[in-house]
């Protein structure tokens, strides 16, 4: 988003709309690089579980809590993106233009949070990020809550938010084919949860933001994580059980 801005002002978008079609060339010229040095690369050989593994079935009660968290933490990241910079001028701690400055700070932060999360992942266990994840994001979404009224508290927010739900997504593809074996089955559950949280929980905080107002909006957020941080701990008491058994 922050490079879309930039080349869309630099291009004269904000006055006469013409640096619009610049914004996606410039984005199509960044890709295209990449695009052709994976074409290059050789097609994986597809893994075949053995006969009889133990983790050849997967856990459906598990599949479900997992496909639960990921409807909770994406719906409350798409809703934090999609409605952080219209908090922000309804609540008055900021400019049209500042605020739109915090949907590329979120954005941002999630994007230097995948980059930490390479060499954290080589030297933490999923469980142990999955949970930092989650407190990381109750406690940024806390700040904005009790400091509604402070410019600071929602950039806290915001760059906070997004640092900790960067890591969120791969690593709990991580912690999942630790304990079963992830088919094409089993990913599709996941992505239905995650596509369903993503569609309905903004829809549901812009309702609640018309109704209720902009602070209520941000209880809604504040609720899907702490019900997401109760749908962690059923997942490791779960997977604990099956363990020991």
């Amino acid at each position: 988003p922050l490079v879309v801005v930039l080349v869309a002002q630099f291009g004269g978008a904000t006055t006469a709309g013409a640096g619009i079609p610049w914004t996606y060339w410039t984005l199509a010229i960044l890709v295209a690089p990449v695009a052709l040095s994976v074409m290059r690369l050789p097609s994986p050989v597809a893994p075949h579980a053995a006969e009889g593994s133990a983790t050849a079935r997967a856990d459906n009660l598990l599949v479900f809590l997992l496909a639960l968290i990921f409807f909770l933490v994406v719906g409350a990241e798409v809703g934090i993106a999609g409605w952080i910079h219209t908090y922000a001028f309804e609540t008055g701690v900021a400019s049209i233009a500042t605020a739109a400055y915090l949907t590329s700070a979120f954005w941002g932060a999630l994007t230097v949070g995948r980059l930490l999360s390479i060499p954290l992942a080589m030297r933490l266990r999923p469980r142990f990020i999955l949970l930092s994840d989650i407190l990381g994001c109750i406690v940024s979404i806390s700040v904005i809550i009790i400091w509604p009224t402070a410019a600071w508290a929602v950039w806290v927010g915001a760059l906070g938010s997004g640092l900790a739900m960067a890591s969120f997504f791969p690593t709990v593809l991580s912690f999942a084919e630790r304990r079963m074996t992830i088919t094409g089955r089993v990913t599709s559950w996941f992505f239905v949860g995650s596509s369903i949280g993503g569609m309905t929980l903004p829809w549901f905080m812009g309702h609640i933001f018309e109704t209720q107002g902009p602070r209520a909006m941000m209880s809604i957020v504040l609720a899907a994580l702490v019900l997401s941080l109760i749908v962690y701990f059923m997942i490791v008491v779960w997977t604990e059980k099956r363990e020991s058994a």
